[in-house]
């Protein structure tokens, strides 16, 4: 063996083995990141929304972001019965099973929304509605930027 074929087999020698066993696995470690993003902005009352903020793989191939269902309703708003506080069209940006049953805006209908709240509050909230949080990104611009920065983290986990 030549003394340049020698040295380029000992340069090449354990390279990959830094290399995460699994691709999908370094996107889900760089994915890890945009989560801790996301809960550090969810909104805060009990926590409860921002804990439940998880990575889960839908296929061999695809990572889905998941978290309890009322985050919708915080991040675009809903309008009250009577007055129509600051809320955000819903469009394509959700699953088809958390899409308003009619318009593009998420509404109450009865007077009074449901829970352990104290009456007057349940009243009011249904009422007044809910603001919007925007608290998770929905533009096609915020989501694209996402996707870059987890392909720049993995890319930058790969050490050769």
């Amino acid at each position: 063996m030549s003394e340049d074929i020698r040295s380029l087999v000992e340069e090449l020698e354990g390279i990959g083995d830094d290399l995460a066993p699994d691709f999908m696995e370094l996107v889900g470690q760089a994915l890890d990141v945009e989560i801790a993003r996301w809960r550090a902005n969810a909104p805060k009352a009990s926590g409860d929304l921002a804990r439940s903020i998880e990575k889960r793989m839908i296929d061999s191939y695809t990572w889905g972001i998941y978290f309890n269902d009322y985050g919708y309703y915080q991040n675009f708003g809903v309008v009250g019965t009577q007055n129509k506080t600051n809320q955000v069209s819903v469009a394509n940006f959700v699953p088809s099973e958390y899409r308003p049953s009619a318009g593009d805006k998420y509404g109450f209908k009865s007077r009074m929304i449901g829970g352990d709240l104290p009456f007057g509050v349940r009243v009011a909230i249904a009422r007044d509605g809910l603001n919007a949080k925007k608290w998770f990104p929905v533009t096609d611009e915020q989501l694209d930027q996402i996707l870059q920065r987890v392909a720049d983290r993995a890319i930058q986990s790969i050490e050769i």
